[in-house]
């Protein structure tokens, strides 16, 4: 681990990296400390190498054992510490405790990238424009995030409910919606109803209420938070392609260059790192 103050293990090959570099340079906690950041899928456990999030809890698990999450130097402690994506993990209750353990603030980096990033500086950076196309964006649908957080609700919604169910339905519902008109229209009840009961097929009328109740007072206090970031990506994309396309802007922009142009305008000094710097405290008070 070299001459590391702190290793931080990420799940996400584009853009975990450069998020967790800047928000660790800026952190009170953490900003005189030599940072080094590496993905879970360059490290193997007895040979076994995998990516994602299963595979950095199991070294997590794999360190704990071992008693290596700290370790003592000449120079004081090393610790070792894992950022991973939020997902649902907070609605289904198997988020991590340990304090060598951080989740985004929504779902995913990308998430909280679009979140707390200027996302009209991303869109002019990404596509070319200028505010005056942000504008028409803006008459026609508001802000982007909130737009689809709307027009999406029943199919997050439907994706809670069935992770409240049975959390193998889970990547169904990390795809694009499949209860909206053209993926990205107005809610087709009829889907909509249709999946829903499939889910509910087996639920008793008690149950019933109680996972809807759930999934309601879940989806109120997150927000959008709940938009999984290359949701929000490709939604600007297709907006930006049906409101103007008649315009001169760049050609041949992949959906997601919009999250890399948003995390050159975050401010990671702002109160939204907050709960980042009380996970650092409890990191190097334990």
């Amino acid at each position: 681990m070299g001459t590391a103050d702190l290793w931080l293990i990420v799940e996400g090959r584009e853009h975990d990296r450069p998020h967790y570099e800047r928000l660790f340079e800026s952190l009170p906690e953490t900003r005189d400390l030599r940072v080094t950041i590496r993905l879970a899928e360059q490290i193997d456990i007895d040979h076994v190498v995998a990516g994602g999030k299963d595979h950095a809890l199991a070294l997590h698990d794999y360190w704990q054992m071992s008693g290596e999450l700290k370790q003592s130097n000449r120079a004081g402690f090393r610790r070792i510490a894992f950022a991973l994506d939020r997902d649902r993990d907070d609605f289904v209750g198997c988020m991590r405790s340990t304090p060598n353990v951080m989740y985004t603030l929504g779902v995913d980096v990308e998430c909280d990238i679009l979140n707390e990033g200027d996302l009209w500086r991303a869109l002019k950076s990404a596509y070319g424009v200028t505010r005056e196309h942000c504008e028409a964006i803006m008459s026609s649908v508001g802000d982007p995030r909130d737009a689809l957080r709307e027009t999406w609700n029943e199919w997050i919604a439907l994706g809670l409910l069935a992770t409240a169910i049975d959390s193998s339905f889970q990547p169904r519902f990390g795809q694009h919606s499949q209860v909206n008109i053209d993926v990205w229209g107005s809610t087709d009840p009829s889907a909509a109803s249709k999946l829903r009961r499939q889910l509910l097929a087996s639920s008793t009328p008690s149950d019933r209420r109680a996972l809807e109740s759930r999934v309601e007072a879940h989806m109120n206090s997150r927000g959008r938070e709940l938009l999984k970031g290359r949701w929000i990506a490709r939604y600007i994309w297709e907006l930006v392609r049906r409101l103007l396309g008649t315009q001169i802007i760049r050609a041949n922009v992949q959906f997601d260059t919009v999250v890399s142009t948003a995390l050159e305008t975050i401010d990671y000094s702002e109160r939204w790192t907050d709960p980042y710097s009380q996970k650092a405290r409890d990191l190097f008070a334990a």
